[in-house]
C-alpha cells in the first residue's frame, strides 16, 4: 500500500502537485506524515505478526523514501515561487531610485505584488509547519537582498 501511494500519487497527479502550490505542501505534508508513522507501524503490529516477523519487522527503511519524495516536491516549489517572485523585482528593474515620483509608485506597486504573492502563498500553504514557511521567506528575501537591485 505505502509503496503504491509512492508510485501513484506523484505519477497520476504529478501535474498538479508541481503547478498547484497548495497541493505540492499537501503532498509534502502526506509525505512527511507517513514518514512519522512508519517509525512507529512496525511495532504497533508487532503482536498481530507471524513469529519470525514479530521480531524484526519494521518500516523504517521506507522512512528516507517518503522523505525524499516529500523534499523533491517541497524543494521544487520553494524554487518556482522564488523564481516567479524575484521575475517580479526584476521587471521593476531593482528597487534603487525611488527618490524619482513616477519610479517610487512603480516600485510601490511592485512590493504591493509580492505582499499579495505572498499573502497568497501563506493561505495556500497553511498545512505547512510555521518553520518551513518562515524558511521559504527568509530564503527569498536574502535572494533579493544578494541580487544587484539596490
Amino acid at each position: 500500500m505505502l509503496d503504491l501511494f509512492r508510485a501513484v500519487m506523484p505519477a497520476y497527479h504529478q501535474q498538479s502537485i508541481e503547478d498547484i502550490p497548495g497541493l505540492a505542501m499537501l503532498f509534502f505534508n502526506d509525505c512527511m506524515y507517513i514518514s512519522h508513522h512508519l517509525l512507529t507501524l512496525g511495532f504497533q503490529y508487532q503482536a498481530k505478526l507471524p513469529s519470525p516477523l514479530s521480531k524484526t519487522a519494521t518500516f523504517v527503511d521506507l522512512i528516507p523514501l517518503f522523505r525524499q519524495l516529500g523534499d523533491h516536491y517541497y524543494q521544487l516549489q520553494m524554487k518556482k515561487r522564488r523564481e516567479a517572485l524575484l521575475e517580479l523585482v526584476g521587471e521593476a528593474g531593482g528597487l534603487a531610485r525611488t527618490n524619482e515620483e513616477e519610479r517610487f509608485a512603480f516600485v510601490e506597486k511592485v512590493i504591493r505584488q509580492l505582499t499579495l504573492g505572498l499573502t497568497q502563498l501563506s493561505k495556500a500553504w497553511k498545512v505547512l509547519f510555521l518553520f518551513l514557511s518562515l524558511s521559504f521567506v527568509d530564503n527569498f528575501f536574502n535572494s533579493i537582498l544578494d541580487c544587484d537591485f539596490f
